[in-house]
């Protein structure tokens, strides 16, 4: 029996099972001829339907830096690549501004080098798998997404403290030169110069260019890297010359008594002398008439290491008691041979 399918079907004298198999046929056709294919646009991505798939980063609306990471899921059917575009339009108008073509098609992100993207400009980006085979482009599901390049605060540098100086306070102030844009800045002070987690100290801080460590947070005798980093709304900008080091010094070091010798016999104006000890500050020189330095007959304070006794000071032909101590704001820190002994001519 022949049998024509038509847009409109002649139901008369056909069985139930008939009207079963021509309704199937007429569905088939109706699907084929009409709803079995999708047109390509002329940018060879499928204009049907979205892939099965989404974009992730950065998030619709972000801020980024420079250098942003896309990432996307893994789209489930066979395709040979991936393509991620970057136009300043919606509508992604020939020429792009960014394409890459040629993602691995087992890739689910990628990041953009170096000089690509303008700062403080809005963008829109999306993701095509390919299937070179086909032809056919399927967009993620969810795009495109929009991102705006953040601001990247221009070059500085640390000032003070200088690189490997000594520092006779454990809250120094730090400074360093300004830089162009900044948000803000972070500091960080740390015993090794990797600054890893856990670092010794770190603070926020809004537009400035110099900070005091509060007390408390550095110890004595301890070397410290310090470093400061400019940050604004698409990045950060490290000290070009960071990170500079600084030890917070201890009490001096030890030294010892010069002269006059132990027992000897001087002038009522001897001249007082000792080594030099690292990392003091100031010297005092202490004689008394007693070995436990009371009461004290005289006394000074000064930077140098030498000091002549003062005349009419001394008594003729008596026995008295020296000694040197030595001092920063750690600490004081008493000559290694303790106090000589000495008399005055008679």
């Amino acid at each position: 029996m022949n049998t024509a399918v038509t847009g409109s079907t002649n139901w008369s004298g056909a069985t139930a099972m008939h009207k079963i198999i021509l309704t199937a046929i007429v569905g088939v056709i109706l699907i084929l001829g009409y709803g079995g294919s999708c047109s390509k646009g002329d940018d060879g991505v499928d204009s049907g339907s979205s892939g099965d798939f989404d974009i992730i980063t950065p998030v619709n609306g972000a801020t980024t830096g420079l250098q942003p990471t896309f990432s996307w899921t893994a789209y489930p059917a066979a395709h040979t690549s991936y393509t991620l575009q970057i136009s300043l339009d919606a509508d992604f108008t020939v020429p792009l501004f960014y394409e890459n073509t040629s993602i691995s098609p087992t890739a689910t992100y990628f990041q953009v080098g170096s000089g690509v993207l303008q700062a403080d400009t809005a963008y829109y980006w999306r993701v095509l798998a390919v299937n070179s085979g086909t032809g056919i482009s399927k967009v993620a599901l969810n795009a495109p997404f929009a991102f705006v390049t953040g601001i990247i605060p221009g070059n500085f540098s640390l000032i003070s403290p200088v690189d490997t100086d000594t520092l006779y306070t454990t809250t120094p102030l730090l400074v360093w030169s300004s830089a162009s844009q900044a948000a803000g800045y972070n500091i960080q002070i740390d015993t090794e110069n990797a600054f890893n987690n856990p670092k010794t100290f770190e603070i926020d801080l809004p537009v400035t260019n110099s900070y005091q460590v509060p007390a408390s947070r550095l110890i004595t005798g301890i070397t410290y890297y310090w470093r400061v980093s400019a940050w604004s709304t698409g990045g950060s900008t490290v000290a070009g010359n960071a990170p500079f080091s600084f030890i917070v010094a201890p009490a001096p070091d030890a030294f010892a008594l010069s002269q006059p010798i132990d027992s000897a016999i001087t002038t009522t104006t001897p001249t007082f002398s000792c080594t030099a000890a690292i990392y003091a500050l100031n010297y005092r020189l202490e004689v008394s008439a007693s070995s436990s330095f009371v009461p004290m007959v005289y006394t000074t304070t000064g930077t140098a290491t030498t000091y002549v006794m003062p005349g009419g000071t001394l008594s003729n032909n008596t026995p008295y008691y020296w000694r040197m101590i030595a001092i920063n704001p750690a600490g004081e820190t008493l000559a290694a041979n303790r106090f000589f002994s000495f008399t005055t001519e008679p």
